[in-house]
This record gives structure tokens, C-alpha cells and sequence, in this order.
């Protein structure tokens, strides 16, 4: 069996492939054709597809489809990634990620693999971004596009990534997440709604994960030893397997869950004994804008819609890890209630805390 070998040549401004198909009779069997390509690269990418084609027909005679539709490839992959990611939240952001990516190409009538070139990816993640939405979720569609081709390539559906050297877009980084004052949460615990009251006095008091909080369940809160347990489940899974954690809590704190009316397993709730899924930073943005009007009221207008723009509910979780390593707290201990995997999470928001306090060190020095 003859391997098809090709080259890629241009004339004028146009780009041509030849295919070598072997030889008959001692005569070379070559195919040449002008390809639409604006680049080497590209038409590189065309002849590749094309030798693929070939050779594939060959060994295992049926062509591949030069026209395989990134909805059939998605489709395939999505079975796999569904097998092989064992936490559903991970798996629906993965397919999420996903989806976005072919609705953007989809936009840009891209719906094939052989149309997929290295500038139509970079064209689909500027789709996204002119949506509205960060480089950093149209980094995310791109690393999932990528995954499906490379599982069409593993999988032997098609011949090539040919976006896998695409270069992800520069993340614009978010100036340092705030941790708030003493007197800042007290305003926020006191303006909160009674029914969302105990949800932030745990969050900022416990430095739990908004999923963590939404799916505690009585079971595992131990009020006699004052610690929560955050504990893998069949239906839920903490963010990593370091998330699985117990966490001690104040006295104030097991007063308010003590408080706290038990209308089913979930420890936070809606009237309805469902666990509370919406709302919360719609909630605590509403309440904190009202608690920085009362403790500032020399603000202007803008300075209070920049700080609920950088506003998330992990603020409660960092103002909650900033006290601990405030109060003296050993990094490593930090890092076990605060359920981060890498160390170096731990160590950039201590570097965060220090360096807003680098001044007030040095005037401890006495000569």
C-alpha cells in the first residue's frame, strides 16, 4: 500500500497543493490544485485534510468526510466527557464552555471541521468578547474547542487539531478583591433581609464556597463540637478533593444556626424548604451598596458603582481568609480551612494582605 505524500508551492499570489498518489507503470501519479488558502500555513492545513483522506481510504477503505460537522464531533465528545468528569458542576461548565464555542463559529457560518482555519478560531473568540463577555470565558471556549478536536484526533474522526497552536487572548486582570472592615460586615449582617442574614454571617464567618454553602446539610453541621463538614456526596462534590474539610466555627456563628428553623436537610433554605440556588449576589450586592451609602456618605455615586462592580460573593470567602492570616494564622492552617488545593492560592492573597500593609511595616524598624 502507497502512502500519498504531498508538498505545498505557490505561484503569484496564489497558493497550490500537489499530491503525490505513487506511481503506475513506473509514472508518478500527482494531483496538483489551487487551494482559496491566504497563507502557507493554510494551505498546509488543506493538504494534510486531504492526504488524511487518502490515506485513510486506503488502509481502511472509507474516506474520511472532509465535511465533518463540528456538531457530530461535539456530539461524540460530549458522551466521553460525560463518562470520564465524575462532578456534574465541573462537567455542565465543561459542555457549557463547549456550546458557546460552536454557537460562536456557528455565527460565523463555520459548522465543519475543514472550515475550521487557525484565523477563524481567533475571529470566534473576538465574537465573544464583543458580546460583552471576558477573555477569560472566550480563553475557556477555546481550550474546549481544542478538547473536542483533540478527541476527534485520538479517536482517529479526524486528520489534525488545526487550532491547537492558536495562542489564548491576554487576560485583562482584576485590580485586588477588596476584604472588608469590621464595621463593614457588621453594616452588611445588619441591612441584610432576616431570611439572608444567616447565609452571610456563614459565609464571612466560615470562608466556605457560595456551592458549599448552598448544599451544607444539617447532617453534617456538629454544633456540640462547633465545627461544619464540608463532605463529598453522590449528588454534589466539593470544588477539589482538598474542598473536603471540617471547619471550626465562632460562638456568634452557632448561635445564629442554632436559631435557624429546620424545613428540611438542607441547612439554608427558601420558605418552601428547597435549598436557597438564587439570588445571593443579586442580595448582597443590594445590601452592601446600601451599608457603603450609610458608613460613606461623602461618596460619590461612581465610587460606589465601582465597588459592587468588583463586588462577587467570594469577597465574603476572601474577607474571611484575609482575617485569619490578619490575626496571625500559619499559612498551612489557611489553607486547610480554606480548602485550596495549591498552597500558592493561599500565598497570593497573604501577598495581596501584605502589600496593602508594606508602609505600616517598615515604620516598626527602630534605626
Amino acid at each position: 500500500m502507497t502512502t500519498a505524500t504531498g508538498r505545498v508551492y505557490k505561484r503569484g499570489k496564489k497558493f497550490y497543493i500537489a499530491i503525490n498518489k505513487g506511481y503506475t507503470e513506473g509514472k508518478r501519479l500527482e494531483e496538483r490544485r489551487v487551494t482559496n488558502a491566504k497563507s502557507q500555513r493554510e494551505a498546509k492545513v488543506i493538504l494534510e485534510t486531504e492526504l488524511f483522506k487518502l490515506n485513510r481510504s486506503a488502509a481502511v477503505g472509507s474516506p474520511m468526510d472532509n465535511n465533518y460537522l463540528l456538531h457530530d464531533l461535539f456530539n461524540d465528545w460530549l458522551e466521553h466527557i460525560q463518562t470520564v468528569t465524575p462532578n456534574p458542576k465541573t462537567c455542565r461548565e465543561y459542555i457549557r464552555n463547549a456550546e458557546l464555542a460552536l454557537k460562536s463559529l456557528s455565527e460565523l457560518s463555520i459548522t465543519n471541521v475543514s472550515g475550521l482555519l487557525p484565523k477563524e478560531a481567533t475571529r470566534f473568540q473576538k465574537l465573544i468578547t464583543d458580546q460583552g463577555l471576558s477573555s477569560n470565558i472566550a480563553n475557556k471556549a477555546l481550550v474546549k474547542l481544542k478538547a473536542i478536536l483533540d478527541y476527534g484526533v485520538e479517536n482517529k474522526l479526524i486528520y489534525s487539531n488545526p487550532i491547537k497552536k492558536v495562542p489564548m487572548l491576554p487576560i485583562v486582570r482584576k485590580k485586588f478583591r477588596r476584604s472588608y472592615t469590621h464595621e463593614e460586615v457588621n453594616k452588611l449582617l445588619e441591612l441584610a433581609p432576616p431570611e439572608w442574614q444567616p447565609f452571610f454571617h456563614f459565609a464571612v464567618s466560615t470562608g466556605c464556597r457560595l456551592a458549599e454553602i448552598q448544599n451544607l446539610l444539617w447532617k453534617d453541621v456538629d454544633l456540640k463540637k462547633m465545627q461544619i463538614h464540608i463532605i463529598a456526596r453522590q449528588d454534589w462534590k466539593p470544588k477539589s478533593k482538598s474542598g473536603e474539610r471540617s471547619i471550626p466555627i465562632t460562638e456568634k456563628l452557632k448561635e445564629t444556626l442554632s436559631r435557624l428553623e429546620k424545613r428540611s436537610d438542607y441547612v439554608f433554605t427558601t420558605q418552601k424548604g428547597t435549598k436557597r440556588e438564587n439570588n445571593a449576589l443579586t442580595v448582597l450586592k443590594r445590601t452592601v451598596k446600601k451599608g457603603l451609602e450609610e458608613l460613606n456618605p461623602k461618596w460619590k455615586k461612581e465610587k460606589i458603582e465601582e465597588e459592587l462592580t468588583l463586588l462577587d460573593f467570594h469577597a465574603l470567602r476572601y474577607t474571611f481568609c484575609t482575617e485569619l492570616i490578619k490575626n496571625g494564622v500559619d499559612i498551612k492552617t489557611v489553607q486547610k480551612i480554606m480548602g485550596h488545593a495549591d498552597i500558592a492560592t493561599t500565598l497570593s492573597i497573604y501577598a495581596q494582605y501584605c502589600h496593602g500593609g508594606m508602609e505600616n511595616a517598615v515604620s516598626h524598624i527602630k534605626w
